[in-house]
């Protein structure tokens, strides 16, 4: 799960809503499963469930790849 801060302002709210509707509507090999996206009670987050990378993130990746590059 992706939890990010929920902007205070209006016109973010619907931004971040409308990123969650094409992540919905979004079917592809190369791109994690969404699961379910909800906001906190306290509308302090906007929670992201997604499908499980076994290898990790993209983050994680680049930084392992860096990394090996570096010691060659």
């Amino acid at each position: 799960m992706k939890r990010v801060k929920y902007a205070a302002d209006e016109k973010e709210h619907k931004g971040a809503l409308q990123e969650v509707k094409f992540l919905r509507m979004l079917k592809h090999p190369n791109v994690v499963d969404f699961g379910e996206a909800f906001v906190t009670p306290d509308r302090s987050f906007l929670c992201i469930v997604m499908g499980y990378c076994e290898g990790g993130d993209l983050i994680h990746k680049i930084r392992e790849f860096r990394k090996a590059d570096r010691c060659v």
